[in-house]
């Protein structure tokens, strides 16, 4: 009896104690499991973002902080006729939440990803006034689109022609118009044999390759083809295609428009070359108009206009060269070259905007023709008593239409291009020697006009 108040009290503090001590080690046991099993499991990635190994809460907050990183520096974009524009991002909404509901464990899984597509397309049409948005396949464009946001990607460029139907959008995009030409025949069959020249997207085009790679067996040189590479070369001036390799002559050929000569020589390999930029082909369409070769250029429209700007021309008088021959009478002078003057040209490429505006100004080649020297056969009576040797012809001249001396008058004037604009510097400016006598040979005056040539030539190959 005397143990009762002891048992009364000892057995129900210890079944308190034992009742606290087991629920605190089984609560911590059952959180220990509780969280072991939110853990994400080691190599598990949504979209580019490892959260493997990382509690879901962790992983959640790893997973916006890389949303707001990609949103904040990411560069999406789209391309259209070579003319990239950037996508406004906040067009895009992602749910991490969704994400998380289809995670691959182990695996990757992409984020779930929506975007606004009426504020989609609102930009794009302000960037492309020009595209024709009922022909585009929107459904299939914006589905490439969330693919590739829901990667997270640092940059991508989507080309919009690649989801217009093929050949539904195609217009000429360019035209040119030679001057009135002799056709020779090897002009004929050239356009007879290529009416059609197409242009393969991310490509170069090379005259001569393509001339050989067709089988075409151009006479000696290939020269009476500058007609037709010049008109080429007209055309894509109107267009974003880049000019890789052009070549001009010592003098503008006669039957060549100043500031569009492309020469071809296969003989020293002088070839024209450009290169289509653009994600879709073209097609160069040439025919014979009478004396008059006719190119367009059709393909996909160009997001931008083009047109050619021929500015800055100069004109650079001859000097005249007098010679001596001891056959020709007194006061009778021969003229073996009648000179003509030399010439520069600026040539531009003009970005010009939707309501006609020039947004942008491209200098593409600075033409030069050097002058060609009058020459003058004087009687050797009239010579100087210093007169040189090499300045002496030694024997009788052909009858070339002699002229008393001073009927011949000054070269002429080659007058202005309607392209041009600038002042063109006057005869005086340009050269005080026009009507001095100076005692040059032939030979020297021809290797100064070479040399002029030549580094002529030096410098619109390294431009």
């Amino acid at each position: 009896m005397e143990n009762r108040p002891f048992k009364t009290v000892f057995f129900p503090l210890l079944s308190a104690t034992v009742f606290i001590f087991g629920f605190s080690h089984a609560g911590s046991f059952a959180l220990d499991r509780f969280t072991e099993g939110s853990v994400i499991h080691p190599s598990t990635k949504v979209a580019s973002v490892d959260i493997g190994g990382q509690p879901e809460e962790k992983a959640k907050e790893a997973l916006a902080q890389a949303v707001a990183d990609w949103k904040a520096t990411a560069n999406m974009s789209v391309e259209l006729s070579g003319e990239e524009t950037p996508i406004d991002l906040s067009v895009f909404h992602i749910d991490i939440n969704r994400s998380f509901q289809s995670l691959n464990e182990g695996g990757q899984t992409p984020m779930a990803v929506s975007l606004d597509a009426e504020y989609l397309m609102e930009q794009l049409t302000a960037a492309y006034p020009e595209m024709k948005v009922e022909e585009l396949d929107a459904a299939a464009f914006q589905q490439d689109l969330l693919s590739q946001a829901s990667m997270l990607p640092s940059s991508s460029v989507l080309s919009l022609s690649d989801y217009f139907p093929e050949g539904s959008v195609q217009e000429v995009t360019a035209e040119a118009l030679t001057e009135e030409i002799t056709v020779t025949p090897e002009i004929k069959r050239f356009i007879e044999t290529f009416p059609e020249i197409v242009i393969k997207q991310g490509t170069d085009f090379s005259f001569l390759r393509h001339m050989e790679e067709n089988g075409f067996a151009a006479e000696e040189k290939g020269e009476d083809l500058n007609a037709v590479s010049s008109l080429l070369y007209k055309l894509i001036l109107q267009s974003n295609f880049s000019i890789i390799e052009r070549n001009t002559s010592q003098e503008l050929p006669e039957e060549i428009e100043l500031g569009y000569e492309a020469k071809i020589d296969g003989g020293s390999n002088q070839d024209f070359v450009f290169a289509n930029p653009n994600k879709t082909d073209y097609v160069i369409q040439l025919e014979l108009l009478n004396n008059q070769i006719y190119g367009k250029l059709v393909g996909f429209p160009l997001a931008t206009d083009y047109k050619v700007s021929l500015k800055d021309k100069e004109e650079f008088s001859p000097k005249k060269i007098v010679q001596y021959n001891p056959f020709l009478d007194k006061n009778v002078v021969q003229v073996r070259e009648e000179g003509r003057k030399g010439v520069l040209i600026k040539v531009f490429r003009q970005s010009i905007g939707e309501n006609g505006e020039l947004m942008e100004e491209e200098l593409i080649a600075e033409d030069f023709y050097p002058p060609v020297h009058r020459i003058e056969i004087h009687s050797l009576e009239e010579a100087p008593e210093d007169v040189e040797e090499t300045d002496i012809v030694e024997g009788p001249l052909p009858d070339t239409g002699s002229d008393t001396e001073g009927s011949g008058g000054p070269p002429p004037n080659s007058g202005s291009s309607d392209d041009s604009s600038g002042d063109e510097k006057s005869d005086e400016d340009k050269s005080s020697s026009e009507t001095e006598t100076e005692l040059e040979s032939g030979t020297s005056s021809d290797s100064d006009s070479d040399s002029k040539g030549t580094k002529s030539q030096e410098q619109k190959k390294n431009k």
